[in-house]
């Protein structure tokens, strides 16, 4: 057995500790290091639980902004093809603008968790030549408002009605 002192114990508060169940220095005292270790390695540990939780809670909606999603699928069906992709770009100020087959379109967006909603969208008039196309243009139109939920996998974006059903499908090129 070991007699154990601190500079805050007198003789008389001295606590005998077992050699096998103590860490000392070489002046008997408990090593500063080992502690300061210890505190270190917990600030370490909350400090990438902190940004480990940040970054989850931002990767949705940075990987959906400032990136041109073009349409691969509308309502199951591929798209009708047209000289210049169906697009949609997400903004970071919560703008929204894209093609919609022989339209531009603009708005805004409000994403919340999984949650998205589509407001004050307009359009250009431009009348579409083929019937198909102007057809498609409208259900895409369609499509974006009845939207209310996003899902990005596979390096796709996926908006959804309030079911879960799969209205557009895009994908980043």
């Amino acid at each position: 057995m070991a007699l154990v002192w601190s500079r805050n114990f007198s003789r008389s508060d001295a606590v005998f500790i077992p050699a096998r169940h103590r860490r000392a220095g070489s002046n008997g005292l408990p090593m500063k290091g080992s502690f300061v270790m210890s505190i270190f390695r917990i600030a370490a540990l909350l400090l990438m639980t902190f940004l480990m939780s940040a970054c989850s809670n931002l990767t949705p909606a940075a990987n959906l902004t400032n990136r041109q999603w073009q349409l691969i699928e509308i309502n199951g069906q591929p798209p009708v093809v047209t000289d210049q992709p169906l697009t949609i770009e997400f903004h970071a100020t919560n703008q929204v603008s894209g093609f919609a087959g022989c339209n531009g379109f603009s708005g805004k967006y409000r994403l919340e968790g999984l949650t998205i909603a589509f407001s004050d969208m307009i359009s250009t008039l431009i009348a579409c030549a083929d019937n198909a196309i102007s057809a498609q243009e409208a259900a895409f139109h369609g499509a974006l408002a009845a939207t209310t939920g996003y899902e990005l996998a596979d390096g796709e974006l996926r908006l959804l009605d309030g079911d879960g059903m799969v209205l557009l499908r895009f994908r980043a090129p």
